[in-house]
């Protein structure tokens, strides 16, 4: 009995799920149209049929689990208007939810570490040290918690706390929403630094 559930647990895993979703966007009218997620890609299907876009998972550069009904897809498809920078993609979804074994079977499925803000309850923390994330404008402060499978940022800016993926083939992952080596996260990586050098040294007084 036991196998005959894990089976057909791990079938609607694999089997290709549909959302209606809106496209949020800054400067114009949001978009509307349905997301699906499938073993080889993520499909937008919009109303409006330019719109659409179909992402292998390879295609992703990035994935960001805002909740359970948000997330942002950032791609490596340039944007003219603003000179060539990667454009992300905001989705909201309308009925249903990115459930956290979704999540995890689209994280497995991509090459890149993706970024979930529904911080689940961390087992066997091995190691924290206090943090400031610093902003375009400001900063937000919290904790770095990293165990064995996972680097999160805990703090109690909701738009900053994220968990990310800690795989030997990734290395760590700041908590910021840009591809590895922008400025925001090497200053971030900076300030890890300073606040273990600190920590280390307050230790050994």
């Amino acid at each position: 009995m036991r196998c005959v559930i894990c089976l057909l647990l791990f079938a609607e895993a694999l089997a290709a799920q549909t959302f209606p979703v809106v496209l949020k966007k800054r400067l114009w009218p949001d978009g509307g149209g349905q997301i699906e997620i499938t073993e080889q890609a993520i499909v937008y299907r919009a109303e409006k049929e330019p719109e659409s876009r179909t992402w292998n998972y390879p295609d992703i550069q990035f994935f960001d689990r805002i909740s359970s009904r948000e997330f942002t897809i950032l791609t490596y498809e340039d944007q003219r208007w603003k000179l060539g920078r990667d454009r992300q993609f905001h989705f909201t979804i309308t009925e249903g939810e990115l459930t956290d074994a979704l999540f995890q079977t689209i994280r497995s499925r991509l090459d890149k570490p993706a970024a979930n803000r529904v911080i689940p309850r961390l087992e066997a923390v091995e190691y924290e040290v206090a943090v400031k994330h610093l902003h375009t404008f400001g900063g937000c402060e919290g904790t770095l918690r990293f165990t064995e499978d996972a680097i999160a940022y805990v703090t109690a800016d909701k738009e900053d706390k994220k968990t990310r993926a800690n795989g030997a083939s990734r290395g760590m992952c700041a908590p910021s929403g840009l591809p590895t080596g922008t400025g925001s996260r090497s200053t971030f990586m900076r300030t890890i630094a300073a606040s273990s050098a600190a920590h280390g040294s307050s230790g050994s007084r």
